[in-house]
Order: structure tokens, then C-alpha cells, then sequence
């Protein structure tokens, strides 16, 4: 019934490059760090990815990380425009998904800190309550000093049925970070949630 996606985990290659590139982005996970997502992707279930990229997931007591290890990370390039790699993981499983609350009953991209209510976006049209929030990626990268990345995860959290009818509901989680030049720490990511999409679950 459920299917949680970190659809379109997306780093914006730069026309310059990277190299020495480890990026540990955030996975769905709940309160206590568990995430469905550490067994799809650690049997290679990842599509999209570059041969050369490696990924092993790993967390701690309240997250749930992905990490992205490549020797150089080589720009997308067409025409004059740079494009963004975008990865995707799915997950798919026989449990409903928590979308009225993820971040205090379900899965989310953890650690979650300083949550406001927020006004909801067009994109999210029929969700009951919308949120920001401050996350965290850790990006450990060489490159040149005007070089911009930008990752952004984005999330997907769906149940659906049919009894008579088919039915659905879902949130949707994105977590973006901007950064400027070489890196090798933390940085503070801008999330928001939107939750409560769709009709609720049958009793």
C-alpha cells in the first residue's frame, strides 16, 4: 500500500566540475533513524547514477543518510546549459505511509529543526497543512572557488487502494542547499513539507 520516494535527489553538476565529491544527503526515516530506503539502496536499486558512483546508506540514533562517493563528478552538459544529475530510489512497501504528520509520525528527512507552518506552494494544491524547516547535508568537495552546487531531495509519500474506487493520498517533502565553492562540512539545508494530500485512509 505505501511508497515513499526520494525522487529526483538532484546535484547540479558545475561547468567547472568536482572532485573528491562525497555528498551524505538525508533519507526518509522516523523518529528513531529506521528508513526503508537503506535496503533498496544498499542491494544497488539506485537509478540514474552514474557506473562510477558508489552509495552506502548510513545513520545514527534520530538520522538516516545516503552517501554519494565519485572521484569527479563530470558536468551534464547540452547545448550551452548545465544539467542536473538526478538520482531515484523506490521504496514500496505493504505499510501505509504516515501523510497527515511525517514529521512527527512518519517518515521525514531527518534531522528536522526549527519547523514554522508555511504557506503551501501551487504545486500543492489540496495538502491541509504546510511547513518549512531547517535540515542538514553534509558535502565533502574540492573545486574551484566560484563554483556553485546545488542539491535538492525530493520526496514523495503515497498510499493508495481501491474499494469500489481507486483513492490516494500522499505528502511531499523537498530539502534544497546552495553552496558556493569547495566544501568539507555540514551545511544548512531549507525544507519544507506539505502533508495531508488526498483523501484520507479507509478505517
Amino acid at each position: 500500500m505505501g511508497n515513499i520516494t526520494p525522487d529526483d535527489m538532484r546535484a547540479l553538476a558545475p561547468a567547472l566540475g568536482m572532485t573528491g565529491e562525497s555528498l551524505s544527503n538525508p533519507v526518509p526515516a522516523d523518529a528513531n533513524g529506521t528508513s526503508a530506503v537503506f535496503e533498496t539502496a544498499g542491494a544497488g536499486r539506485i537509478d540514474g547514477a552514474p557506473a562510477d558512483w558508489s552509495f552506502s546508506p548510513y545513520g545514527t540514533i534520530k538520522t538516516a543518510m545516503l552517501k554519494l562517493e565519485a572521484r569527479d563528478i563530470v558536468p551534464i552538459r547540452e547545448g550551452s546549459a548545465v544539467l542536473p544529475h538526478v538520482i531515484r530510489v523506490n521504496v514500496t512497501g505493504k505499510k501505509a505511509v504516515e501523510t497527515g504528520d511525517p514529521i512527527g509520525r512518519g517518515a521525514a528527512l531527518r534531522p528536522v529543526k526549527a519547523v514554522t507552518s508555511s504557506s503551501c506552494s501551487s504545486g500543492d494544491t489540496g495538502a491541509a497543512t504546510c511547513m518549512a524547516y531547517k535540515g542538514s547535508v553534509f558535502a565533502d568537495y574540492d573545486t574551484a572557488p566560484d563554483t556553485r552546487v546545488t542539491v535538492e531531495i525530493a520526496v514523495v509519500g503515497r498510499n493508495s487502494w481501491t474499494i469500489f474506487e481507486p483513492a490516494a493520498n500522499e505528502y511531499r517533502e523537498r530539502l534544497v542547499v546552495a553552496m558556493t565553492g569547495p566544501q568539507h562540512q555540514w551545511q544548512q539545508a531549507d525544507g519544507t513539507v506539505a502533508a495531508g494530500i488526498g483523501v484520507p485512509l479507509p478505517a
